[in-house]
């Protein structure tokens, strides 16, 4: 398994997006994920909060993360678990867990912000 610097593994590197469904709320959001050598940013622009993740374990198709919320506290969930499947080299599946429950609270497809932009042009 080849990891970044971080740790991060590198099927996971550069620039996501998706559409969240949050299960317990039926509503749906935006998600747009950032991954670098040194971090793993994650944007929720509909809800207006901004995250980092914490790698707590990875493997070639699966990594784990706590999300630690940075700016919108108030309104998006904290410490709650991810994880991030690869599905192929386009697309990743996002489940988070709440910190309190430990059952599915939200669920997304993430696809390559490179193929959305090629499908654009």
């Amino acid at each position: 398994m080849e990891l970044s610097p971080k740790g991060f593994p590198k099927w996971m590197k550069g620039e996501w997006k998706g559409i969240g469904l949050q299960l317990n709320f039926r509503q749906t959001w935006t998600i747009e994920l950032e991954v670098s050598q040194k971090r793993v940013e994650v944007f929720y622009p509909t809800l207006d909060c901004v995250g980092e993740w914490i790698l707590i374990e990875s493997n070639d198709v699966k990594a784990v993360f706590v999300e630690k919320i940075v700016k919108g506290q108030n309104v998006c969930a904290r410490n709650g678990k991810i994880i991030i499947t690869l599905v192929d080299e386009n697309h990743l599946s996002y489940s988070y867990y709440s910190s309190d429950k430990k059952i599915l609270q939200a669920h997304s497809t993430l696809i390559n912000k490179e193929i959305i932009n090629a499908i654009r042009t």
